[in-house]
């Protein structure tokens, strides 16, 4: 879990630097905007650097295992060169698998939302329609791949293990996004599994920041 928690943090801290090159996708399609700006997010900045191909792991031995004194800005520095020789360079990019075959996490009866009553009062903030979220909640997207416009990973569909290709991120499954009534934040399900033992899912506050869509934070974690 330690390790876990530094690696999320070195990514948060690579996100921050302004010389890294930023994907940039437009659509008029909200739902389909969101989805590739939250990819992104996810991609880049929360599944432990894994889009760089195996040069995460080289920067981190070399700048933080067995160190007493952790260069940060020299990490931070790593990080950003790699990301920038890689960003849309398609012959570079692993793979990230959309599975949209996942049964349903979440259940709605006659007696309201069962049994979770802080996922109810979670949803709320967003909407008090908690049929009309819940469904989104257990839905996931079908957009065709050529839809989407990701800088860093190729996508695909399927629910491909992290160790049957020779360069993969793993596979995630992203819910339908719930709205505020600005439509400027917002709460969306996820998963990401790398591995029998790597991974981590949960539900994503969602937030609108200068016309695009980043995750500002997570909860009901859980790690693989």
């Amino acid at each position: 879990m330690k390790r876990l928690q530094d690696f999320l943090i070195f990514s948060i801290i690579v996100s921050c630097n302004p010389d890294r090159k930023v994907c940039e996708f437009t659509s008029d399609n909200e739902e389909l905007l969101i989805y590739n700006n939250i990819l992104t997010d996810l991609v880049e900045n929360r599944m432990h650097g894994r889009y760089l191909g195996g040069q995460e792991e080289k920067i981190r031995e070399e700048y933080y295992y067995d160190r007493e004194e952790v260069d940060t800005a020299q990490i931070d520095n790593e990080f950003t060169k790699a990301h920038n020789e890689l960003f849309n360079n398609p012959s570079r990019f692993c793979i990230l698998y959309l599975d949209t075959t996942g049964r349903q996490r979440y259940f709605y009866d006659s007696l309201g939302l069962v049994p979770d009553a802080d996922l109810k009062q979670l949803i709320n903030e967003y909407t008090k329609d908690e049929r009309a979220a819940i469904d989104k909640l257990n839905d996931f997207p079908g957009y065709s791949l050529s839809n989407f416009g990701l800088c860093t990973a190729r996508l695909e569909y399927g629910t491909a293990q992290a160790d049957t290709t020779v360069c993969s991120i793993g596979r995630v499954r992203l819910s339908r996004p719930i709205l505020n009534h600005k439509r400027i934040q917002g709460l969306m399900y996820y998963t990401w599994k790398c591995g029998e033992l790597c991974g981590h899912g949960g539900l994503m506050r969602i937030h609108k920041v200068n016309e695009k869509w980043i995750i500002k934070d997570f909860e009901y974690w859980s790690v693989y």
